[in-house]
């Protein structure tokens, strides 16, 4: 998105002035919009992923606990590596476990591309997405298909047994 360059003295008592870039909404890369949308959502998964794994991390007891992270990417003591390894199973389990979070989010989608686009340019019945900017056709994905090819007799306690793809140091 484009911005433009605004300079405001905030202080009556100071010449100093200060820039601000403001974004023009009306200067859209459209673009850029419809490529940004998969890693901004992976992005969000992860931080949220981060958020709630120190949420149970700190709750897990009440020592004190050294935790560093950067990203994705964490560093902890190598006696509490056990404990961290199966707060982030559970983490993971919580968040993608749930079939109503994709519900949401595909109808969130849906109504999204219904209510900014022209008029008549998704079709409910196959799922079909139409623009004069493509050639072809975009097939919305079915997210009922994919929570139907997971079992919901799933148990989580497989994921006791798996192995952490990680590296102790």
């Amino acid at each position: 998105m484009m911005s433009d360059e605004v300079r405001i003295k905030p202080f009556n008592h100071s010449n100093k002035k200060f820039s601000l870039r403001v974004l023009n909404k009306a200067k859209f890369n459209s673009d850029k919009q419809v490529t940004a949308f998969m890693p901004n959502l992976v992005h969000s998964l992860d931080a949220a992923s981060l958020a709630l794994l120190l949420d149970f991390y700190f709750k897990e007891s009440t020592d004190v606990k050294n935790i560093y992270t950067t990203h994705d990417c964490l560093a902890i003591p190598a006696n509490k590596m056990e404990c961290l390894v199966n707060l982030l199973k559970l983490t993971y389990v919580k968040i993608y476990s749930d079939d109503k979070y994709l519900l949401k989010l595909y109808e969130d989608i849906r109504k999204n591309i219904r209510t900014t686009q022209n008029k008549g340019c998704f079709n409910e019945e196959t799922l079909e997405i139409f623009s004069d900017n493509f050639r072809d056709p975009i097939n919305f994905p079915d997210v009922k298909k994919v929570l139907g090819s997971v079992p919901s007799d799933f148990d989580f306690k497989v994921l006791d047994k798996s192995s952490y793809c990680g590296r102790y140091m």
